[in-house]
C-alpha cells in the first residue's frame, strides 16, 4: 500500500501540469562535497554511564532548481558514509533527500513534495536508537473558486521504519487526507472549515483511524488586531481498544506590532471522552510571538493541549505542554547564527499505557560562508559553508531517571 501511494503521488505530477508549462525553464545545478565531525558524550542516550563517540561523515551533495513562469522545481540531497571511532558496527549510509514541485495557474496552486531521511541521529533522547528510515510524500491543491471562496485539498503518506537496535519497534505507515474551505463573508470577516482523516497502519498493534474537523471564524477589528473563535473535534478508533473523543473550543486573538512583530493568543477548554471511563477536562491554549524580517527571524510558541501520537514508539493520547523557540540572525556579511530551544512534557491520558516523559533540547550554531568575504580566483566554487554547532539534549523519565547528552559538531560543505 505504501509503495502504491508514493507511486500515485509521483505519477500525478506530470498529469496535473500542462505540457506547455515545462518550456522555458531556467536551471541551476550545484554539486558539492559534504563533511562533518560530531563528538557526543552519551552516544546511546543512557541514563547512567553514557559512552562517548566521535562520528565522521563524508559524501556528495546536490542542489538542483528549475523555474519557469508557472512551475518551480527544487531538489536538495546528500549521501554520506559514517565512520565511528569506537562503535564501528554502526558505520552506515546517511541519506537526506528533499524535493518539491509547485505549479501556479490562474486561481489555482498545486504542490508536490517528497522527503526521505536515513539516519542514526535522534532529535530527542526518548526516540529509540537505531537506523531510522522515514519517507514522506505530500500532494496539495488550492483553488480560488470565487472572490469569496477558496478550497484546499491534500493527501500525504509517512512511512517510518527502524532497524538495528530498535528492530523490536513496530513499523508504521500513516495516511492523511484533508479537505478545507474558507469563505470571506466580508473584507474583514471569514470562516473556515476543515475535515481530516488519518489512518495509522501497524505491523502488530491495532490500526488506528482518526477522524476530525476544525471550524473557525475571524474578524479584523482593526488593521493590526484580529479576534476569532476556533473549535476542533477528533475521534480515535483503535480497533479492539476503547474509542476516544476529543473536543476543544478556544477564543483567539492576533495583534501586529511595529517592527513586523506578531503576537498570537488562544485560550479555552478541552474535553476527553473515553469509553467506560470518566471524562477528563482542562485548559487548552497557546501563545506565540513571531518576528519576520529579512535578516532577523524569531519564533516563540507556548502551548497546552491534547495530542495524538502514533509512531514507532508512542501509541495513544497525551496531555502535552510544550515550548518552542528559534532565532535566526544575520550577524554580518557571510556570518549567521541560529539559537533554538524546545521543551515538551507528555503525560499519558485516557487508555494510553506509557510513562510520563519530558524532552528538552537546546542548541546554538554559527555559520560562515567565506565566499561572501573572500574573493576566490576559482570561479567554479559557488559557496563554502562552515558551521560550528552545540546541542544539549535532556529527557526525564517518570521511573528510570534523566538522560543527558552533549553534541559538538563541525560541518563543511563546498558547492560548485
Amino acid at each position: 500500500m505504501r509503495k502504491f501511494a508514493f507511486f500515485c503521488i509521483v505519477a500525478l505530477a506530470p498529469v496535473l501540469v500542462p505540457a506547455a508549462a515545462y518550456a522555458a525553464f531556467t536551471y541551476e545545478v550545484h554539486p558539492g562535497i559534504y563533511n562533518s565531525y560530531e563528538y557526543t558524550d552519551n552516544y546511546y542516550g543512557e541514563v547512567r554511564e553514557g559512552r562517548s563517540e566521535g562520528t565522521y561523515l563524508v559524501g556528495p551533495s546536490l542542489e538542483v532548481t528549475a523555474a519557469s513562469p508557472t512551475i518551480n522545481l527544487g531538489f536538495t540531497g546528500r549521501y554520506t558514509k559514517s565512520f565511528h571511532r569506537r562503535f564501528s558496527e554502526d558505520d552506515s549510509p546517511e541519506v537526506h533527500l528533499s524535493s518539491e514541485a509547485t505549479h501556479t495557474a490562474p486561481r489555482r496552486v498545486s504542490r508536490l513534495t517528497y522527503t526521505f531521511t536515513r539516519t542514526l541521529t535522534r532529535e530527542n533522547l526518548s526516540e529509540p536508537f537505531g537506523d531510522a528510515r522515514i519517507h514522506t510524500g505530500d500532494i496539495s491543491f488550492s483553488w480560488e473558486l470565487t472572490q469569496q471562496t477558496s478550497l484546499q485539498l491534500g493527501y500525504d503518506v509517512t512511512a517510518e521504519r527502524r532497524t538495528g537496535e530498535t528492530s523490536a519497534e513496530e513499523d508504521v505507515t500513516s495516511h492523511t487526507g484533508n479537505l478545507g474551505c474558507t469563505y470571506a463573508m466580508s473584507p474583514v470577516s471569514r470562516v473556515s472549515m476543515t475535515v481530516q482523516q488519518v489512518r495509522h497502519d501497524y505491523e502488530e498493534s491495532d490500526n488506528v483511524i482518526e477522524t476530525g474537523g476544525t471550524l473557525s471564524g475571524e474578524h479584523d477589528v482593526s488593521p493590526v488586531l484580529t479576534l476569532g473563535v476556533v473549535s476542533t473535534y477528533n475521534h480515535e478508533n483503535r480497533g479492539d481498544l476503547p474509542d476516544e473523543d476529543r473536543y476543544d473550543a478556544r477564543l483567539t486573538g492576533r495583534h501586529v506590532f511595529p517592527g513586523e512583530i506578531t503576537l498570537g493568543m488562544e485560550g479555552g477548554g478541552r474535553w476527553l471522552v473515553m469509553e467506560d471511563q470518566d471524562r477528563e477536562s482542562g485548559f487548552a491554549g497557546s501563545a506565540s510571538l513571531a518576528k519576520v524580517l529579512e535578516h532577523d527571524r524569531l519564533n516563540l510558541r507556548v502551548a497546552k493541549e491534547y495530542s495524538s501520537e502514533f509512531t514507532t514508539n508512542r501509541y495513544g493520547t497525551y496531555d502535552t505542554t510544550s515550548v518552542d523557540f528559534d532565532w535566526y540572525r544575520d550577524i554580518s556579511r557571510g556570518f549567521s547564527s541560529t539559537a533554538r530551544f524546545s521543551l515538551e512534557k507528555r503525560r499519558p491520558v485516557g487508555g494510553t499505557v506509557d510513562e510520563e516523559q519530558t524532552d528538552g533540547t537546546g542548541g546554538l550554531s554559527i555559520s560562515w560562508n567565506p565566499v561572501e568575504n573572500i574573493t576566490l580566483s576559482w570561479d567554479p566554487v559557488e559557496s563554502i559553508l562552515v558551521t560550528l554547532s552545540y546541542d544539549h539534549l535532556r529527557t526525564k523519565y517518570e521511573t528510570s531517571g534523566t538522560a543527558r547528552e552533549n553534541r559538538y559538531r563541525v560541518m563543511v560543505e563546498v558547492r560548485y
